[in-house]
């Protein structure tokens, strides 16, 4: 039998989807790219503006967090950069990720009335499981931040068998939580509409972290965090305002951690 093929992007049905949003600006739809986040610097160094949207049917160098690959197949799923110049950041720029993630999370959580959750410091996932993951870049002349890159991963209609062997208990896709296909460009739309909001809030920052502390289940537990070749045991008890993690250990040490792989303990 033939293996059913998905419906792939049409340009213009993007654009019409993401015409009222004000945030976008300009929009590159690509049917296969290496990485929309390498495409998005690219665009960036050429001068390209705030709200630039880099969206590509298949990533073949897909990137996640410290290093990893990020499995990115053709048609299934929402694989999308934008680019944000340093004036226009909402917030500082090592609180974006969060801000991002916690829009995601609430753009998820309004579309399909279900409690996605966040994890420390930018996944989305549901019961466990990795639906969504956000990758920023800055680029910098000096100690000043140009311009930052945030690329955006959502798996929306994979089923099992589309993950890589090592993640198919470990990731999830909206299709598998719903039971349903998705549309991806409903979920693409609602999700930027959430930025787009993001982006005129006043109080920015702090409702960012708000936000984001609100769809966090893990403050307050017991985890394992790696960060380079140390390992932490300890209690996550907050984040900062800068978007650390606050860590103490049975001791009563504390850490700030900007970046880490945390494991929650039984």
């Amino acid at each position: 039998m033939k293996k059913h093929e998905p419906k792939l992007f049409d340009p213009d049905d993007v654009m019409h989807n993401l015409c009222d949003n004000r945030f976008v600006r300009d929009i590159h739809v690509y049917r296969s790219v290496s990485s929309t986040n390498v495409l998005a610097r690219r665009l960036a160094e050429s001068g390209a503006a705030t709200g630039t949207l880099v969206l590509a049917e298949k990533q073949t160098a897909g990137k996640g967090r410290l290093g990893r690959s990020w499995s990115s197949p053709e048609g299934v799923g929402l694989w999308f950069s934008l680019i944000v110049r340093a004036a226009e950041l909402p917030v500082p720029v090592a609180t974006l990720p969060l801000a991002l993630c916690a829009d995601v999370g609430l753009a998820l959580r309004e579309e399909f009335g279900l409690d996605f959750v966040v994890k420390w410091p930018n996944d989305i996932l549901y019961k466990g499981q990795k639906v969504c993951g956000i990758l920023c870049e800055s680029s910098f002349a000096g100690q000043t931040v140009q311009y930052v890159v945030a690329g955006i991963g959502v798996n929306v209609n994979q089923v099992k068998s589309d993950f890589p062997e090592p993640m198919r208990d470990l990731a999830t896709s909206l299709r598998r939580i719903t039971g349903e296909s998705q549309d991806r460009l409903t979920v693409l739309a609602a999700i930027l509409a959430k930025i787009e909001q993001r982006f005129s809030d006043a109080d920015v920052t702090a409702r960012a972290l708000v936000d984001w502390r609100n769809l966090c289940t893990d403050i307050g537990r017991t985890l394992r965090i790696q960060t380079g070749e140390r390992v932490f045991a300890g209690e996550f008890v907050d984040i900062t305002d800068t978007g650390e993690m606050l860590f103490r250990e049975p001791d009563g040490a504390m850490h700030r951690l900007l970046s880490g792989q945390v494991t929650i303990l039984k």
